[in-house]
């Protein structure tokens, strides 16, 4: 396990700390890999990697769609259910009052 030098209270602003959490993004395996390719090779892969990430962003952009729908679907059953549970305590303390009288 590789020892990162970055701390929470780095910023980017300094070349070292950029240096290290580029180096720390990929595997060991992973930079071996690439650090022995030939220029060509390295670019095809990156253009590759491009535009399959290009082809996964609509699908990306539709399921966190879908989420912050239910999410906001939840959200109003939640506050539905905090203002049942007011007026349950209002009557609750309603109740009380009437039988102490």
């Amino acid at each position: 396990m590789r020892k990162w030098k970055v701390t929470v209270s780095n910023t980017f602003k300094y070349p070292a700390i950029c240096e290290d959490v580029l180096n720390h993004f990929a595997p060991l395996a992973v930079q071996a890999s690439s650090s022995s390719m030939v220029d060509d090779e390295m670019i095809t892969k990156i253009i590759m990697a491009s535009c399959n990430f290009c082809a996964l962003i609509p699908e990306g952009i539709a399921r966190f769609r879908k989420r912050m729908q239910e999410y906001e679907a939840f959200s109003q059953k939640r506050e539905a259910m905090k203002a049942s549970i007011a007026a349950l305590k209002k009557d609750k303390e309603g109740f009380a009052e009437k039988e102490l009288a």
